[in-house]
């Protein structure tokens, strides 16, 4: 990445002379705050519907640790293990919705580790806690991000 610091001033001049980086900042100005505010008014129990949201994230956030052991839980009472690193031996990588792993997804990648998505895990925790697990199945490893 190029550094412009030294060239702010021009940068400015050069972002303010340019007529369709301006005409996309008046129509955002113009559109984005009028579309949302008509959109919280088509819905009366907007503030309350933020606010429950807000205490979601907050006890899931100060939770995490507990929701992360069940999950561990679950998948020990299949005859999974919750492996603490990437290795070509892991079953799966389980990402989060902003899908942000760093390295350890990187890794897996390379080393061809099935990647899924926190909704698709929930899924396959649902579909193997209702079938009776075979007692010959090897253990399955996998790494919670």
């Amino acid at each position: 990445m190029e550094v412009t610091s030294d060239r702010f001033a021009d940068n400015v001049q050069e972002a303010l002379a340019d007529t369709n980086l301006r005409a996309a900042l008046e129509r955002l100005a113009r559109g984005f705050p009028v579309m949302r505010r008509a959109a919280v008014d088509r819905l009366p129990e907007f503030d309350a519907l933020r606010d429950e949201a807000l205490k979601i994230k907050n006890h899931t956030l100060a939770n995490l640790d507990f929701y992360l052991q069940a999950a561990v839980a679950r998948i020990e009472a299949l005859g999974g293990t919750n492996a603490s690193g990437v290795s070509k031996k892991l079953s799966y990588l389980v990402v989060g919705s902003q899908g942000k792993a760093g390295s350890k997804l990187a890794k897996a990648e390379k080393a061809g580790v099935e990647i899924l998505q926190e909704e698709a895990f929930a899924e396959l925790l649902q579909r193997a806690e209702a079938v009776e697990p075979e007692p010959a199945v090897e253990r399955e490893q996998l790494e919670l991000v």
